[in-house]
């Protein structure tokens, strides 16, 4: 494989507009940072150009090309829309999904602080009185290398990681590992909550982060003689006026939803939507990070290709026309 192989970026469509630029302002970025190669962005639904065009026209172009997915899990749309691109085509690679990787997991941290920097630890806001994503302050220029204080800052006991889902085992695998990287990074527990697919809803994760939440309070009431309330004339025994609102529940765990998308969209207003009372993070958006990590992904799976192409021609066999990394 040469070193002019084409990079076929390839996302979800959406029909937000902001979405759209998010997409674009990534691949702008891959662009910027590797102004050598040419890279062209397809899409796997909704938009075009449609993969298989796409694909179709640059077999024609190019020598060789390595689809890349902006996808941020190894499902579907990789196993069979992307891979079936790469049967129907010599010598077009396809590469993996962005995550699970320590950098997405980073960015996860990042846009948690960022949301969640802006409200007292003492007191999570109701849903209405976040601010827009397009109010937060720009952090897509952090270096990779910095640390955020996240121990400090992050108001939270427990996180919540809304991802858009899928019925593919593989991943909702790539999910509950993102979770664990996350966890690791922010040294919180970090549960998977899905919006679609086979996993567990988001609105479950959540209703059972409150109860839990509930729980502890009213054990804490129960063990905390500070807290008893003997004065039989102050007892609240009318179910109606019970608490369950988890901004009010008390010293429990707080907690927040991280979304584990790429760009606004469908998805992301859903996520807004379920999560209630609870602040939610922006998405990871249009992140130089994300920009090179796709550039490391096309890199390796070029790589990949180069050393099984020599390998396969030293015995005289013509190389294959698929290889699939990850």
């Amino acid at each position: 494989m040469t070193s002019t192989a084409d990079l076929v970026a390839v996302a979800h469509g959406t029909a937000d507009p902001a979405g759209i630029r998010v997409v674009h302002e990534l691949v702008r970025m891959m662009a910027v940072e590797r102004p050598e190669l040419a890279i062209s962005l397809g899409f796997v639904d909704l938009l075009e150009p449609a993969l298989p065009s796409l694909v179709r026209r640059i077999s024609t172009d190019a020598d060789e090309a390595v689809v890349v997915p902006l996808l941020l899990s190894a499902g579907y749309h990789v196993y069979v829309d992307i891979a079936a691109e790469a049967d129907r085509h010599n010598r077009i690679h396809t590469a993996p999904a962005l995550g699970p990787d320590p950098v997405v997991a980073d960015i996860l941290a990042d846009r948690l602080t960022t949301r969640l920097i802006k409200h007292p630890a003492t007191e999570l806001p109701d849903a209405t009185e976040l601010p827009d994503a397009t109010e937060l302050p720009d952090v897509a220029g952090l270096p990779v290398d910095q640390e955020l204080p996240v121990d400090q800052e992050l108001p939270v006991e427990q996180v919540v990681l809304a991802a858009a889902g899928s019925s593919d085992p593989r991943a909702l695998r790539d999910c509950e590992q993102t979770a664990k990287l996350l966890s690791a990074r922010i040294n919180r527990p970090v549960t998977v909550g899905y919006l679609s697919g086979a996993g567990e809803p988001l609105q479950s994760v959540l209703a059972r982060a409150n109860t839990h939440r509930a729980n502890t309070n009213h054990h804490r009431a129960n063990t905390n003689p500070r807290l008893a309330n003997t004065n039989p004339r102050l007892a609240n025994t009318n179910p109606r006026l019970a608490n369950t609102n988890p901004r009010h529940a008390g010293a429990g765990p707080r907690l927040a939803v991280a979304t584990y998308l790429l760009a606004p969209g469908f998805f992301a207003d859903r996520t807004r939507r379920l999560a209630g009372p609870y602040p939610v993070a922006a998405p990871l958006g249009a992140d130089p990070r994300l920009a090179t990590l796709a550039l490391h992904r096309f890199d390796e799976a070029q790589q990949l290709a180069r050393v099984r192409t020599v390998s396969v021609g030293a015995c005289g066999s013509r190389p294959p026309g698929r290889i699939v990394v990850g």
